[in-house]
C-alpha cells in the first residue's frame, strides 16, 4: 500500500484514490472514488494527475485495472491518457452454500 490522497467538502470526505501495488517500476492506482453526489466536477482527474505526477517524479510508470462494464471509469481514464495493454477474465471461487452437495 502506498499514499493516498482524498478531497473534503465540509468536512466529509467526497473523493479519493491511492496507491496500492508496485511491480517493478510500475505502481498501481487504485481506489479512485468520488461520492456520486459530488460526480461530474472532476475530482477524480485531479486526485489521479496528483498521483501520476508524483509516481513519475519517482522514475515509475503509473498503471490501473478497471472492469470491463465500468465504462465511466473508462473514459476517464482514457482522456487522462490511459491505453487498454490487457484485458484478461476475473472468475470468483466462493464457499458453497450449507447443505450444497454440489
Amino acid at each position: 500500500m502506498g499514499r493516498y490522497i482524498g478531497i473534503r467538502e465540509h468536512g466529509e470526505l467526497i473523493a479519493m484514490a491511492g496507491e496500492r501495488m508496485a511491480i517493478d517500476a510500475h505502481i498501481e492506482i487504485s481506489a479512485v472514488c468520488v461520492d456520486e453526489r459530488c460526480r461530474g466536477r472532476g475530482l477524480a482527474g485531479r486526485l489521479m494527475n496528483i498521483l501520476r505526477r508524483e509516481i513519475g517524479l519517482r522514475g515509475a510508470t503509473p498503471f490501473l485495472h478497471v472492469f470491463s462494464h465500468n465504462e465511466s471509469a473508462i473514459g476517464l481514464y482514457e482522456r487522462l491518457g490511459f491505453e487498454l495493454r490487457h484485458a484478461f477474465a476475473l472468475t470468483q471461487i466462493s464457499h458453497a452454500a450449507p447443505g450444497n452437495k454440489c
